[in-house]
């Protein structure tokens, strides 16, 4: 009887732990955005969202060409890349 209430114990533990413990774990902070990123944010992001997203995003996709993730624009479209690093 001791014995399975020892066991009992140390699952209510573990179980405890596994629901706490590891959402105390410290999480890296994001970083802030280089000036190449705060370039893109503020410049180049709201034209694409203006101009380009409506007939090359998420739910159309002219030319099989999306400007609406990295991958996308480095994957191209029909055409090929749209964007060469």
């Amino acid at each position: 009887m001791k014995a399975a209430i020892n066991r009992l114990a140390l699952l209510s533990f573990l179980w405890i732990y596994s629901q706490v413990g590891l959402s105390a774990v410290p999480r890296p902070l994001p970083s802030a955005p280089t000036e190449a990123e705060q370039l893109f944010l503020s410049q180049v992001k709201p034209v694409l969202d203006s101009r380009c997203l409506s007939c090359h995003g998420p739910e159309k996709a002219n030319g099989n060409l999306r400007l609406d993730s990295r991958a996308a624009l480095l994957k191209g479209g029909d055409g090929g890349p749209s964007v060469v690093p």
